[in-house]
């Protein structure tokens, strides 16, 4: 039998901020995407993406620059509220053998990726750090 994942209480989105309800939906997706997993019993992997509100430090012009220009409208601030949102219920959604949700948000704060200038926008790593995100989604599954 399926979990339900709907039936749970609604959000009041009344009183809520727009980061809160849209924390509270990505995570009501992640228990729709984990009942079906189990549900028909395959194995399945999500993983909570840098982006360039988890950079600790921007490196390089791009990043500072656009990393500035995003601090100014509180977007970075409201992504670091999503992300610490997400991030306080992974650990809920984690108690299934046919779901895991990993949280890579962090990776390039490391040591060995924190001098490498990544993100060329928001959310969008250039060609060369997909081998750094695949080593890290790899290293986590296996």
């Amino acid at each position: 039998m399926l979990e339900n994942p709907l039936v749970s209480n609604p959000i009041p989105t009344k009183s809520l901020s727009t980061t809160l309800i849209e924390a509270k939906s990505y995570i009501h997706d992640q228990k729709i995407l984990r009942a079906l997993c189990n549900g028909i019993k395959i194995k399945c992997y999500v993983f909570l993406q840098p982006i360039l509100a988890t950079r600790l430090n921007p490196v390089g012009e791009i990043e500072s620059s656009v990393h500035n220009e995003l601090s100014n409208k509180n977007r970075i601030q409201n992504a670091k509220n999503f992300y610490e949102i997400v991030s306080n219920e992974i650990d809920d959604l984690n108690n299934t053998p046919f779901y895991k949700i990993f949280d890579i948000s962090d990776m390039f704060n490391g040591h060995e990726l924190r001098q490498i200038p990544v993100f060329y926008d928001y959310g969008h790593t250039g060609f060369f750090s997909s081998k750094f995100i695949a080593k890290e989604m790899f290293d986590r599954i296996n």
